[in-house]
């Protein structure tokens, strides 16, 4: 028995594949689109992606529409099929037009550095382009240059028991025909830590460097650095390491003014660094510039280094970094003063330590900064957390 209506049927409104022809459509030129911007060791793996997301979509909106299935089997084939043959056909397509770019050392390469220049670094030709009249003091001795960058970049003391959370404050101070670096380092490391003190002038030239550990008021290690670039030092919970490294340079500020490389990772072992920094000249230099230093992606004919500018504020004192630096330097006046030396400083510190007292304006650790003869002071101070080598650049006016 019927009620008399006629039966149902399900039809596929012409709509629905109308949208799916869209979809298509839409797909393949999605997929052509991403092709052309994107990486091309990626452009294989990004087009299948898309290209079968977009058609299972497709697929799935045909069989939402209800499609009628209840005809022949060459019928239900085809709608079955249908889809399954599209992919395949669109497939063969894209490989024929698109062969997929096997991933190489290359194509990691160009990427890694796309993503590096994406983040604000530079490369070292770029980065001397923004030096100024420093520009002629690289190309003059480029080699010299390049050792240091490298040097920076990549040679971070691997191996060595370094310290944790390390504070650096570091003054630079011009003089007559010399430079002499304080550079006072602290942090913790329970046990002995390895401190690095070798250091290089800024051209083919000499330097003379004294590490001096102290505890309390007694200094504990002199090493004028005859068995190497490290030494160590013994600390515990009570006694943190706090050391001072001081450096002569037998250079003085060249004409065009100077880089100063600071290889901040070779003291930190663990936690964030902290650095502050200065300079003092008797002549006149511009606001000095801070970089980072990295490794950067081998390029062939370029240097492997990578450089970009850290956002400090630069102060035109030395509150900054002194008052750090300042028991040290009363510590060494009164070692000096004394006609033997408490502690294990041996007599050839004590030498190295008159001949610089010698060369400060008035022949005083304590007190030289505040002489006329400095002109030009210039501090900062960056407690963010380093975790890459910086440079300091400044011309002279």
């Amino acid at each position: 028995m019927t009620d008399g209506n006629p039966p149902q049927t399900n039809r596929n409104p012409p709509q629905v594949f109308w949208l799916a022809a869209i979809g298509i459509l839409a797909a393949l030129f999605a997929v052509i689109y991403m092709l052309f911007i994107s990486a091309p060791s990626f452009q294989y793996p990004i087009t299948l992606a898309l290209l079968c997301f977009a058609l299972s979509s497709i697929s799935c909106l045909l069989f939402a529409a209800k499609a009628d299935l209840s005809g022949t089997i060459g019928v239900a084939a085809i709608a079955l099929g249908g889809p399954a043959a599209m992919w395949v056909i669109s497939l063969y397509v894209v490989h024929a037009l698109f062969p997929f770019h096997p991933i190489t050392t290359d194509n990691l390469i160009d990427i890694a550095r796309r993503s590096e220049l994406k983040n604000g670094w530079t490369t070292f030709p770029d980065w001397m382009k923004q030096l100024g009249d420093l520009q002629e003091l690289i190309n003059q001795d480029e080699a010299s240059q390049v050792r240091q960058v490298l040097d920076s970049a990549y040679y971070p003391g691997e191996g060595k028991k370094k310290i944790s959370d390390p504070v650096i404050q570091a003054l630079y101070v011009y003089v007559d025909k010399q430079t002499i670096r304080f550079l006072r380092l602290t942090g913790k490391n329970p046990g002995t830590a390895d401190i690095y003190f070798k250091a290089h002038t800024t051209v083919s030239g000499g330097t003379t460097s004294l590490l001096l550990a102290r505890r309390d008021d007694t200094i504990t290690i002199s090493d004028t650095g005859g068995k190497g670039d490290w030494s160590q030092v013994s600390a515990d919970r009570s006694n943190p390491v706090d050391c001072l490294i001081l450096t002569l340079y037998d250079e003085p500020m060249l004409p065009q003014g100077d880089l100063l490389y600071m290889n901040t990772t070779k003291y930190l072992g663990s936690g964030k660094l902290s650095l502050s920094a200065g300079i003092i000249a008797p002549q006149g230099i511009n606001k000095p510039r801070v970089w980072q230093v990295r490794p950067f992606p081998l390029a062939t004919n370029e240097i492997p280094a990578a450089f970009k500018s850290l956002p400090i504020k630069m102060e035109n004192t030395l509150d900054p970094v002194f008052p750090a630096l300042l028991p040290w330097m009363i510590l060494l006046d009164q070692q000096l003063s004394q006609k033997t030396s408490e502690g294990r400083m041996s007599q050839g510190a004590r030498e190295f330590l008159r001949t610089v007292r010698n060369r400060l304006p008035s022949g005083s650790f304590a007190t030289f900064t505040k002489s006329e003869t400095f002109t030009s002071r210039f501090s900062f101070r960056h407690d963010e957390g380093l975790s890459e080598p910086v440079v300091i650049t400044f011309t002279r006016k």
